[in-house]
C-alpha cells in the first residue's frame, strides 16, 4: 500500500535526495525493479516510473530489490554503512596526521566534495571546523594536565602556526591559553564576548525561571552552582559588552580536572560555542526576517549535559513552568542548598536514591518517573555516555536516545539541540516552533510534522539556530521563556 503523504511532498523529496525523509517513506522504480530510500544519489527515475511505499517490508511485497547505493535495509535495520565508517575513521584519528580537510578526504578513501557531504549529514558542521575543534580540545586539555609550553602543544596537535592556532583557540575557547592554565579558585578571571553578542537576550534567557534554585540572574550578575568533575562550586558571572567576568567560591583540593569542567560549563551556558554569523549571512532576503531585532542569538546549552537530560525529560508533555516546578521540587528531595541557597544540579546517583513514588510527589506521571529513573540507571553505569553521544554523529545520538523506551522524538531531538548542541536539528512536534512557523509564514493552520521540516528546509545547515528565533519570537510575543514554554507532542 503507497504510503499517504502527498505525493508531490515526497517527489520533491527524492528528486532532491532529502535524507531528512528517510525512514518517512521508500522510493520503488518499477523500471527498474529496485527501491530506494528518498536520499538516494542514483540517477533519478521518471516520475511516472515511481511508486512510493511506507516500508522496505511492502516493496519487497511488491517484487522490487534493494537498491545497492542506498542499502534501504540497512537503514531500517538502522545500520548506516557509511556513518560507520565515518565514525570508525574518526574516533581512532589523530589529528596531526590530517593537517588539511583534504588529506581527511585520503583517509576516508573519498572525494572533499563527499567528505563535506557526509560531515554535513552525519556532524552537522564542516570537515575543517571538525578538525579545529579537535585540535584546540587537546591543547585544552593538556594545557592543564601537562607542563609543555603553549607552542609545544599547538604544534603538537597539527597546528600550522602560532598564530592560526590562537586564532582559533581564542574563537572557541573565550580567552588565552596563559589565562586558562592559570584559572583557579579564588582568582577572577575573564572570558571573552565576540562583536554582536546579545549580552540583554542572553540574561533574559539564564533568568527565564525567577524561582529556579540553582541559579539567579539579578541585573548583569549571573550566580549559580555548576556540577565540576566531582563536586559543586558556586560561580559568579558579571556580564559587560565585551566581556563576562568570573569567579569560582573557593573550593578545597581543586583540580586541573575542575578546571576543565568549568571552562566546558560556562562555554556551554554563554553559547560561546556557536558562531550566528555563518547562519544569519546565508538567510535570503524573504527569511532574514527571523532575525530582525534578535542578530547574534546563540543557544545558551544546559551547562550539565545529565541536567539536560532531565529537563528534558521534566518538560515531556507539560508547559515551561511546570517543569521548572518539578525541577525544583526534585533538587528539594535531593538534597540541601549548596551556598546561598543554591542547590547543586541532579547527577545520576542522587536519581537512583528515589522510588517512583518519590518522584510521583514531585509531580511526574508513573511512565515519566520510570523514564528518568531509567536514564539516570544508564548514565550512571556507563551504558549511556553523553559526552560521547556529543562528539560521534547526529544519526547515532538520536538512535541511542530514541532505543530508550519512553524517549520520543520530541525528546530526543530536544536534547540534540540544547544538551548535546547539534546544529541542524528541528524539534518536531514543539507547539511553540509550530505556532511561530504559522505565524511567520501566513498559513492558515498550525503545521504538522512533516510540513514543519519543509518550511525549516532552507534554514539548513542551521535549523537548530532557526529554531531558537523562533522560539525567542514566541518568548518575545508572549513575554515568557524563551524555550518549550508551550505543550509539546511526544510520540514515545
Amino acid at each position: 500500500m503507497p504510503w499517504p503523504l502527498p505525493k508531490e511532498f515526497m517527489l520533491t523529496a527524492m528528486l532532491t535526495a532529502d535524507a531528512s525523509c528517510d525512514g518517512s517513506f521508500i522510493t520503488g522504480v518499477v523500471s527498474t525493479g529496485i527501491y530506494c530510500l528518498p536520499s538516494c544519489r542514483a540517477r533519478k527515475p521518471r516520475p511516472e516510473n515511481v511508486v512510493f511505499y511506507q516500508t522496505p517490508v511492502q516493496a519487497r511485497a511488491a517484487g522490487l530489490r534493494a537498491c545497492l547505493r542506498c542499502r534501504p535495509d540497512d537503514f531500517e535495520r538502522g545500520i548506516d554503512p557509511q556513518e560507520q565508517q565515518l565514525e570508525a575513521v574518526l574516533s581512532g584519528l589523530e589529528v596531526r596526521e590530517v593537517p588539511t580537510a583534504a588529506a581527511l578526504a585520503r583517509r576516508l578513501d573519498v572525494g572533499t566534495s563527499k567528505l563535506h557531504a557526509l560531515f554535513r549529514q552525519y556532524l552537522q558542521t564542516t570537515p575543517a571546523e571538525w578538525l579545529n575543534r579537535r585540535r584546540v580540545a587537546q591543547v585544552r586539555r593538556h594545557l592543564l594536565t601537562t607542563p609543555h609550553s603553549v607552542g609545544h602543544l599547538a604544534f603538537e596537535a597539527g597546528f600550522e602556526s602560532l598564530s592560526a592556532f590562537g586564532m582559533q583557540f581564542r574563537r572557541l575557547c573565550a580567552m588565552t591559553p596563559q589565562g586558562l592554565r592559570a584559572l583557579s579558585p579564588g582568582q577572577p578571571f575573564e572570558l571573552s564576548l565576540p562583536p554582536g553578542y546579545p549580552v540583554e537576550a542572553m540574561l533574559r534567557e539564564l533568568g527565564r525561571d525567577v524561582q529556579q534554585t540553582t541559579a539567579r540572574t539579578a541585573g548583569t550578575r549571573w550566580t549559580g552552582v555548576l556540577h565540576l568533575s566531582s563536586r559543586p562550586a558556586l560561580v559568579r558571572l558579571e556580564f559587560e559588552a565585551r566581556r563576562v567576568r568570573a569567579e569560582v567560591v573557593p573550593t578545597a583540593d581543586w583540580t586541573p580536572a575542575d578546571s576543565l569542567a568549568l571552562h566546558t560549563a560556562l562555554l556551554r551556558l554563554l553559547g560561546l560555542s556557536t558562531d550566528p554569523r555563518p547562519f544569519e549571512t546565508q538567510l535570503p532576503p524573504h527569511l532574514a526576517a527571523l532575525i530582525a531585532g534578535q542578530s547574534g542569538l546563540r543557544p545558551s546549552l544546559v551547562p550539565g549535559e545529565f541536567d539536560g537530560l532531565v529537563w528534558a525529560i521534566l518538560g515531556q508533555q507539560v508547559r515551561f513552568q511546570t517543569a521548572c516546578l518539578f525541577r525544583r521540587r526534585l533538587l528539594e528531595r535531593l538534597s540541601q542548598p549548596v551556598l546561598e541557597g543554591l542547590y547543586a544540579p541532579p547527577q545520576a546517583t542522587q536519581i537512583l536514591t528515589l522510588s517512583v513514588a518519590d518522584l510521583r510527589g514531585v509531580g511526574l506521571t508513573c511512565a515519566r518517573a520510570e523514564l528518568l529513573l531509567r536514564v539516570a540507571a544508564l548514565v550512571a553505569d556507563g551504558s549511556l555516555d553523553l559526552t560521547r553521544l556529543a562528539r560521534g554523529t547526529a544519526t547515532g545520538a538520536e538512535r541511542t536516545l530514541r532505543a530508550i523506551p519512553g524517549i520520543g522524538p520530541w525528546t530526543a531531538r530536544y536534547v540534540l539541540l540544547r544538551v548535546l548542541g547539534f546544529a541542524d536539528v528541528v524539534p518536531l512536534n514543539d507547539s511553540a516552533l509550530a505556532g511561530e512557523l504559522q505565524r511567520f509564514f501566513d498559513l492558515p493552520r498550525l503545521p504538522g510534522a512533516r510540513q514543519q521540516e519543509v518550511l525549516l528546509a532552507p534554514f539548513a545547515p542551521f535549523r537548530s539556530l532557526a529554531t531558537l528565533h523562533f522560539w525567542h519570537r514566541a518568548a518575545r510575543r508572549n513575554h515568557a521563556p524563551s524555550h518549550h514554554e508551550s505543550t509539546r507532542e511526544e510520540f514515545s
